[in-house]
């Protein structure tokens, strides 16, 4: 138990009450300071973690941060050897292109003359916070743009790089563009003055100031102490954009503060501060920080994961550490560092000054602007975009900012295309030109652009336990194992590489080598084709099949214990030589693929005999088979038969919304999802 007196130094007494003793130590009320044995623990807990303090970028040898850092990096370096007396007289040549240059200046000298009031008083740490931190981080507090005229009220001195957006060179959105035609604030309310006038507060970021961290109750029974209150934490505010996208994203975790008010979400950096006449040491306040560091990163890391980004992901995984002690000031970049065998959070050293001096000063002031400017043009979208990946449709509310000044007006977001662009199994040369004139008032569209799509159930040996895990209780195991045994009604028999055939067929997908199916396996099979419109009224061609093992489904009869145990045997059925009868389906005219769509025309495979009567009855194709003993041609034959309600499809299909996150495909071994834009011919 802990109490607070004015005294800085720890004191221990014992108090007596009804013969039972109880022990107290008591710390200054300045600010709570870790006793060392908790300290060493929490030290040999960092280890445990493998949370790493790298220390200065320039004593690195071996840099383990990810490609899209060095870049980043370089620029905080580059910015960090800014001379002041160079920076002032550049200010009057260029004071019309770039007016926020002697507002910089001007912050920097008031910056060093607190700075050294602050030394002369001697001031505490809650008196350094006061009097410095609103100045170093103003330009994440207030907006950018002018109210009247849009054009900038500032820029970052180095503005960051887009090359990480692979956009093309003549998209009007992409980063480039809009930095190539941003233009200065034209307004002049008073041509005497160089002062640029506030246009309101930013509604892009916020922070919070001594507010608890809550971690994993694994992580708190290990910590000496629960939780931790890092002294300030910036991170995103929720516009009414981040709001739309957070929707679809109820259960990924956005921030590491409890519930409490307009929340902060997806913090990206991290402060904490010491006196500089307390006897703690810099390292002290790395160890103080450093599973807070941690938490930001996992918050950053589990979206990608959820979103399937890579490592050269614009979200992240990345945080900044401002740790200063009175003038001394240290600027730090945390990022993950994923191995075979573990994850390490490193975090690297980029600069050190002290801000009593104007060169320090400034060169503080011009990183945290860069930082500010990454925030807001690179992590935001990164950030925005991973969630929009998660929602169902992108519409465009999801894409664009309409209610925030400096980011409102873009015909169309360059984040939309970005994503299109990446993340596509291939390019994409073509594309439907009438999508850009959606509108609410109704669409266009052009007949010849059709999606193909294949959506494939495969299960195996190997990925049949992964498969049952679909199911929560033995109740629902049982029912999913009879809703699969219903849709593998009337199946053929076909190998492993008429399968992939049929995939390459269909979406032109050619999957690696440990992705194919062994050649010479043979699946229980049912394929359906279905024609549709999207609900984007996209004319839709998709292949839904279902294939399940052939050796699995007798080893589970014969073994009690298998993992499809409770199935019957499957009715004898045909082994056809290929599934080329579906490629007629994709060489119908754009006229014909239209009207197909219209009535949701659909084909399985099946016998030849006559359909139910609650079915259509109409024969498009015989499959090849291969020949057979058996007298009986009802089991020699399958066919491709138009139906209305195909069960394997429904099934199929509803595995997939399961797996499926927003419009992020599944990633489980027993789903195989590919599509395609083609171009028909016209009629």
């Amino acid at each position: 138990m802990y109490l607070f007196t004015p005294k800085s130094m720890p004191t221990a007494i014992t108090v007596t009450h009804k013969q039972l003793q109880f022990h107290f130590t008591i710390y200054g009320a300045s600010h709570f300071t870790m006793p060392p044995n908790q300290r060493e623990i929490q030290r040999q807990l960092m280890k445990k973690y493998n949370i790493i303090f790298d220390g200065p970028i320039d004593s690195i040898t071996s840099p383990q941060w990810p490609g899209n850092c060095n870049t980043i990096f370089d620029h905080i370096r580059r910015l960090g050897r800014t001379d002041y007396s160079e920076y002032r007289e550049s200010i009057s040549a260029d004071f019309t292109r770039f007016p926020w240059r002697h507002q910089v200046q001007q912050r920097a000298k008031r910056i060093t003359k607190i700075a050294k009031r602050c030394l002369e008083s001697r001031k505490n740490e809650s008196g350094w916070r006061l009097a410095l931190e609103s100045e170093v981080m103003a330009r994440f507090s207030v907006e950018i743009a002018c109210r009247n005229c849009r054009g900038r009220l500032w820029r970052s001195e180095q503005e960051v790089d887009p090359t990480t957006q692979t956009a093309e060179e003549d998209d009007p959105n992409s980063l480039r563009a809009r930095q190539r035609r941003r233009q200065s604030c034209t307004c002049k309310p008073n041509g005497f003055s160089r002062d640029i006038p506030e246009q309101g507060i930013s509604p892009l970021f916020d922070d919070r100031a001594e507010e608890a961290i809550i971690y994993s109750s694994e992580l708190r029974a290990e910590l000496p102490k629960r939780e931790h209150r890092p002294d300030r934490v910036f991170g995103l505010q929720v516009t009414e954009r981040l709001s739309r996208l957070l929707n679809y994203a109820e259960d990924i975790r956005s921030s590491p503060f409890r519930l409490d008010g307009d929340p902060l979400v997806f913090p990206f950096l991290v402060i904490e501060a010491k006196s500089e006449k307390g006897s703690d040491a810099f390292t002290y306040t790395q160890v103080q920080t450093a599973f807070a560091i941690r938490e930001l990163l996992s918050i950053q890391q589990e979206l990608a994961h959820v979103a399937n980004e890579n490592e050269e992901w614009d979200g992240g995984p990345l945080v900044w550490f401002l740790s200063y002690k009175g003038e001394q000031w240290r600027v730090f970049a945390a990022y993950i560092h994923t191995t075979p065998d573990k994850i390490s959070y490193r975090v690297v050293r980029l600069w050190s000054g002290g801000v009593d001096s104007l060169d320090g000063a400034l060169q503080l002031l011009l990183i945290i602007d860069y930082i500010a400017d990454w925030a807001r043009d690179i992590y935001r979208e990164g950030i925005a975009r991973s969630l929009q990946r998660l929602a169902p449709t992108d519409s465009e509310s999801l894409r664009r900012d309409d209610d925030i000044f400096s980011m409102a007006g873009n015909i169309r977001s360059w984040i939309a295309s970005n994503f299109d662009r990446s993340h596509d199994a291939k390019d994409r040369p073509m594309g439907d030109s009438l999508c850009k004139f959606d509108c609410g008032s109704g669409v266009f569209r052009d007949a010849r652009f059709v999606e193909s799509q294949c959506i494939g159930l495969v299960i195996t040996h190997h990925n049949v336990e992964s498969f049952l895990r679909t199911a929560t209780t033995d109740k629902e195991t049982r029912g999913l194992i009879s809703v699969l045994l219903e849709s593998l009604e009337r199946p053929c028999l076909a190998k492993g590489q008429v399968l992939n055939d049929l995939e390459l067929m269909w979406t032109d997908t050619d999957r690696n080598l440990s992705e194919i199916l062994h050649p010479e396996d043979v699946f229980y099979v049912v394929v359906v084709a279905t024609f549709y419109l999207s609900p984007g009224w996209k004319p839709t061609r998709e292949l839904t099949y279902l294939a399940v093992s052939k050796k699995l489904v007798q080893d589970s009869i014969r073994s009690p214990a298998g993992p499809l145990s409770s199935t019957i045997q499957l009715e004898k059925a045909p082994m056809v030589e290929d599934l080329e009868s579906f490629r007629g389906l994709l060489h119908m005219s754009a006229e014909d693929n239209l009207n197909a769509c219209l009535y949701n025309f659909c084909l399985r495979t099946d016998k030849p005999t006559r359909a139910r009567r609650s079915e259509v009855n109409y024969v498009w194709k015989t499959l090849p088979t291969v020949a057979s003993d058996d007298a009986d041609r009802e089991l020699q034959d399958r066919v491709l038969r138009a139906c209305a309600r195909p069960s394997t499809r429904n099934f199929v299909r509803k595995l997939h919304s399961i797996y499926k996150i927003g419009r992020n495909e599944p990633d489980v071994s027993f789903l195989r999802v590919s599509s395609t834009m083609d171009q028909l011919a016209s009629p």
